[in-house]
């Protein structure tokens, strides 16, 4: 069972957050979307660096949750 992602769910989805906001910012500003309205690209700009950092992070824990390892703690929802 895939402990680390599954236990906290929540906690895993800020980092995730972070990158989405700094990324999506990043866009917006290259791209020059704040002064439009056009709504749909805006939350494009944020959605998507938030959907692809989540799905990393979930399967980079799911790939260390199946690997055995004898020098882990155990501990699930370690902050980074």
């Amino acid at each position: 069972m895939h402990t680390s992602a599954i236990r906290c769910p929540l906690k895993e989805l800020v980092k995730p957050a972070q990158v989405a906001i700094v990324v999506g910012t990043t866009l917006c500003l290259i791209n020059g979307s704040f002064g439009s309205e056009d709504y749909t690209r805006i939350a494009l700009n944020f959605l998507v660096p938030f959907l692809v950092s989540a799905y990393s992070r979930y399967s980079f824990r799911r790939e260390i949750d199946r690997v055995p390892s004898r020098h882990r703690s155990g501990r699930a929802c370690q902050d980074d």
